[in-house]
């Protein structure tokens, strides 16, 4: 009884999850078409991650979940990338403009980033 009434919670939030990830992804698809050039860049990253994440959440509603994971690494790498790319273009901007003390700030974001997912990058063998 107890497990049956667990798996329709867990059915129920994960139909909450994909139509909120339906919803932002339409949203975004229209913004990404709505703009040009430059514009599209700062769009994408985030498209790209909505689409994966709910590509993911169907996947898993299927029970298929070697697809499921095929995007949730999807989703990791355009969120790494995304990251990398932003925290760069700060770094670049930071320099161009002489905002030296800024650099400081952006090189503790980088540090506290690489503390969080050493254990995940580096795993260790024991």
């Amino acid at each position: 009884m107890n497990n049956n009434v667990y798996e329709k919670i867990k059915k129920a939030v994960n139909i909450e999850r994909l139509i909120l990830g339906l919803l932002i992804g339409v949203f975004l698809f229209i913004i990404f078409f709505q703009n040009e050039g430059e514009s599209r860049l700062i769009i994408l990253p985030f498209l790209i991650c909505a689409i994966a994440n709910f590509l993911e959440l169907l996947f898993l509603n299927f029970q298929k979940d070697k697809l499921a994971k095929i995007f949730n690494y999807v989703f990791k790498i355009s969120f790494f990338t995304f990251v990398i790319g932003f925290l760069g273009f700060l770094i670049y901007y930071a320099i161009v403009h002489k905002e030296y003390p800024f650099l400081i700030i952006i090189f503790l974001f980088i540090i506290i980033g690489y503390l969080m997912l050493k254990d995940k990058i580096f795993k260790r063998k024991k």
